[in-house]
């Protein structure tokens, strides 16, 4: 019997990534104003992330990066609520997400969750993997 060779083809994916909820009732201006004057993260005006419903209609959730061409570090904050509707359907209630890619540790998690603890009007931060959140790849584009 003649042997087949079997070829897997491996998809090239994406970086590593990991999310950090974020509970907070102010605007998403505010929070990346505030994010960037204390840990100087560099966040600008983004595309939004789309996702589409039911219906085809389109939902736009505001989104904000960081300059990536000059960090290892890919930033994206993102509003997670838009017109009563969830980003995330696994977590309905966090109002934002911060998704880290690129060279990340525990470390810097670790640092970037006391740093949003000391920002007036945050509630409470927590991390959210991947796999939690049900996602296959990131909201944001790295």
């Amino acid at each position: 019997m003649k042997r087949t060779k079997i070829h897997k083809l491996e998809e090239k994916g994406h970086s590593p990534f990991i999310l950090i909820g974020i509970s907070y009732s102010d605007s998403i201006h505010k929070l990346a104003w505030a994010l960037n004057s204390k840990s100087n993260m560099g966040l600008s005006q983004a595309d939004s992330i789309q996702q589409v419903k039911e219906d085809s209609t389109t939902l736009h959730f505001p989104a904000m990066n960081n300059d990536t061409e000059s960090s290892e570090l890919m930033l994206a904050l993102i509003k997670c609520k838009h017109e009563g509707f969830a980003l995330l359907k696994s977590h309905p209630n966090i109002d934002y997400v911060i998704q880290i890619a690129g060279t990340y540790s525990d470390t810097i998690i670790a640092a970037m969750r006391r740093e949003l603890k000391t920002i007036p009007g945050v509630m409470a931060t927590f991390v959210i993997s991947p796999k939690e959140a049900k996602l296959k790849e990131p909201l944001s584009p790295i």
